[in-house]
């Protein structure tokens, strides 16, 4: 009897160690964060000197062209496959009218993250017209402004044209893929807990028959036994 309640109290040890420091080694699900955070604008109340304060978001600084430097010419149009979103075209004339060609263009789209930030989504060269284009799926739905930086040529001095236009195509959410022991880890706590109750239900039994036998054993003698 001693043998089977060691043997039952190994077994329950196990199980809590499953549920304790052991289920920390078992895989879980991470779920990564695809978009950039937007920071919303939130007007909060300050006392300052005895006066109350409203904080304001901070104002846009404008986008303006160098007036001696090439003209930056934005349009923005639907991809013929809308899982490719949408057209940004440029085109780079000379003050004097003439097209650059072999211009490096960077194409930007202006986001909020703790402020007004160019995230960059593509660049490219333009032709001999002067054109050049990406194709861009936003993020998320909603107005987007386009910023098209020049990077300069020879004479030429950099310079930035810019466009709005309204995202009604977006890119799906991101799922991040599932471990493959993912469903085992779920059912591992209600295991290891039945795997527990039933442990110590056998101990429980073990005890209530041990101690069952013994007081049988100590109980009032029979007329034989008497006798004997």
């Amino acid at each position: 009897m001693r043998r089977i309640v060691i043997a039952l109290a190994a077994v329950s040890l196990a199980a809590i160690g499953l549920l304790g420091p052991g289920r920390s080694l078992l895989p879980v699900s991470t779920q990564p964060a695809r978009a950039l955070a937007t920071a919303a604008p939130d007007a909060a109340a300050a006392t300052h000197a005895g006066h109350d304060a409203v904080s304001t978001p901070a104002a846009r600084p404008a986008i303006v062209p160098p007036a001696d430097g090439a003209r930056v010419i934005v349009t923005t149009r639907s991809a013929t496959k809308v899982e490719q979103g949408y057209v940004i075209e440029t085109r780079i004339v000379s003050p004097d009218g003439k097209p650059v060609n072999e211009a490096l263009v960077r194409f930007y789209d202006l986001v909020d993250f703790f402020g007004p930030r160019e995230e960059l989504i593509g660049s490219a060269r333009t032709d001999g017209q002067g054109n050049a284009a990406i194709t861009y799926l936003p993020a998320s739905l909603g107005q987007s402004e386009i910023v098209v930086r020049f990077a300069g040529q020879g004479s030429l001095v950099p310079s930035v044209g810019t466009a709005t236009f309204e995202a009604t195509v977006a890119a799906p959410p991101y799922r991040s893929d599932q471990p493959g022991l993912l469903s085992f880890t779920r059912l591992v706590p209600y295991a290891a807990g039945a795997i527990l109750l039933a442990v110590w239900g056998l101990i429980a039994f073990a005890l209530f028959a041990t101690a069952r036998g013994i007081a049988v054993r100590a109980g009032p003698k029979t007329a034989k036994e008497d006798a004997a």
